[in-house]
């Protein structure tokens, strides 16, 4: 009896080389694709904007020593909004400590949580965008995200209470506070006040110990998790990692879960016509009729694009079939009036 060859695994995603689809965020949001190691010319192609923001970050240091004032940058030595204009920080810990209370300013978040695939989804998309190396923001970030996709690191994040049109700010936060850890003052420099929340993640439990319960979209089958703090959670991805200035303002400052919810949607939607055109030419089939409808000249001449990809589709599904009537294009149908129902025949 022959032996089917083996499926051949599909190559892993590759942030900032590959092109993103709705079709391939939704694989490793749903099924756990996996995604390959930062490639190191994606990395220099980051570090010239880390790099400068690192360079000036020990100017402002240098000028706290001269007693000169150095010039504002914004989110590095500024506040933000009004603030935006006016160079404030002197030191490089405070320049990371205004990260930090960015992110604990915004962890304000309420209500239900968001599915795994939804935060797996915002994960990579963050991490595609940050690669193309416009944000000063050093490639370590993008492996640590890349680290916690593939270890499963699901971070716990609610659904309610952020700014959509200036960044996705209240769900990234929460994020970020489970990736990351408080920044260390410089000698002299004090900590006091200094915001050492720690995020919250979910990890697999028993029915008996859950604090929160997903369920697979197709099967239906319920996974259970309990929350536990984010040091713990992100220990098989390698653990925390520490900002650096502007590094907390670039990854809240996008659209990222508003971007990741609608990937899913548009596979899914995507997904659906699909099967659609599948279910059509079942039906076609049922009824024994007529492929006139679904020529393409037919749908060419209304210059419709998906409904000629559609018909195409159906005309490819029943390619060879007995079922429906013999006539094609150079016959003429052996049955008349060759009409199906509407539904049918106006289906694409």
């Amino acid at each position: 009896m022959p032996i089917d060859p083996p499926v051949p695994e599909r190559a892993a995603i590759r942030v900032g080389l590959d092109n993103l689809t709705a079709e391939s965020v939704a694989e490793v949001a749903r099924h756990d694709h996996k995604v390959a190691p930062l490639d190191p010319a994606i990395a220099a192609r980051m570090r010239p904007s880390a790099d400068w923001v690192e360079q000036n970050s020990g100017l402002i240091a240098r000028a706290r020593r001269d007693g000169t004032t150095p010039p504002a940058w914004y989110g590095i030595n500024t506040g933000f909004g009004a603030q935006a204009g006016r160079g404030a920080l002197d030191s490089r810990f405070l320049t990371e400590l205004l990260g930090r209370n960015l992110m604990a300013s915004h962890s304000v978040g309420a209500g239900p949580w968001f599915d795994l695939p939804e935060i797996r989804a915002a994960m990579l998309i963050r991490a595609q965008s940050l690669s193309s190396g416009h944000s000063g923001v050093r490639p370590d970030i993008v492996e640590a995200l890349i680290r916690m996709l593939n270890a499963g690191v699901y971070p716990a994040v609610p659904r309610q209470g952020s700014l959509g049109a200036s960044g996705d700010l209240a769900p990234l936060a929460h994020l970020l506070l489970v990736m990351t850890v408080p920044p260390e003052p410089d000698p002299g420099e004090s900590d006091d006040g200094l915001d050492r929340t720690d995020g919250e993640a979910f990890v697999p439990a028993d029915a008996k110990t859950a604090d929160h319960l997903t369920r697979d979209r197709v099967s239906g089958d319920a996974r259970t998790w309990r929350i536990v703090a984010g040091e713990q959670a992100m220990r098989p991805a390698g653990g925390k990692i520490a900002l650096r200035a502007k590094e907390a303002l670039a990854l809240m400052n996008g659209s990222t879960v508003s971007a990741a919810i609608g990937a899913l949607a548009v596979a899914d939607a995507s997904a659906l016509l699909e099967h659609a055109d599948l279910m059509l030419a079942m039906t076609l089939e049922g009824i024994r009729g007529f492929r006139d409808p679904f020529f393409p000249h037919v749908h060419r001449a209304r210059g419709h694009a998906g409904a000629e990809r559609s018909a195409a589709r159906v005309l490819a599904y029943t390619a060879g079939s007995t079922m429906l009537d013999p006539g094609g294009l150079d016959v003429d149908p052996a049955r008349i009036p060759p009409q199906d129902p509407y539904s049918v025949r106006c289906a694409p």
